[in-house]
């Protein structure tokens, strides 16, 4: 539901990304530019941009959650864990979201999304991650339980190599 989507695919986007990290723009551009691409919410590919030029240093532990409360598509809550989030030293971002009573299952949705990302990369504890997996089954949400499930498999390979 975006009123503005050139239609770009995800290598051309990539693409669009790599090349603005090689223009010489400092960090304090990167980060004006990618907060102000994030804050177009109306056009697809500046949420889809803004994570892939975000300074890892410039995801503060205050800002994750936010970006993943505002991630308004599975596609762009996708990219911003796999372009970022899962990069950074903690996942308290999905922690908190998953705790939020209020939180949406588009939301929820992405914090799973962290997670799994984080414990394909074995950045994330896989107990913690089949419990919160298993707490969001309990839901029976349509949208959440395919990524639940996709964590307690992925779990269960790294436990059992099956």
């Amino acid at each position: 539901n975006y009123r503005i989507n050139f239609g770009v695919n995800i290598p051309q986007i990539k693409e669009i990304a790599s090349d603005l990290l090689q223009t010489g723009l400092t960090t304090t551009e990167l980060v004006d530019l990618a907060n102000a691409l994030w804050s177009n919410e109306n056009t697809r590919e500046s949420r889809l941009i803004a994570p892939m030029i975000l300074p890892i240093e410039a995801m503060t532990p205050e800002l994750a959650p936010r970006w993943l409360r505002e991630a308004q598509t599975t596609e762009i809550a996708d990219h911003l864990c796999h372009s970022l989030l899962r990069k950074l030293p903690y996942a308290d971002a999905a922690n908190a979201v998953l705790a939020d009573a209020d939180a949406s299952d588009l939301n929820r949705y992405a914090a799973l999304r962290l997670i799994l990302n984080r414990l394909i990369l074995r950045k994330s504890e896989p107990a913690q991650a089949v419990e919160q997996a298993r707490n969001e089954q309990a839901r029976k949400c349509p949208l959440t339980n395919p990524i639940a499930a996709q964590i307690i498999n992925e779990a269960d390979f790294m436990a059992n190599g099956i």
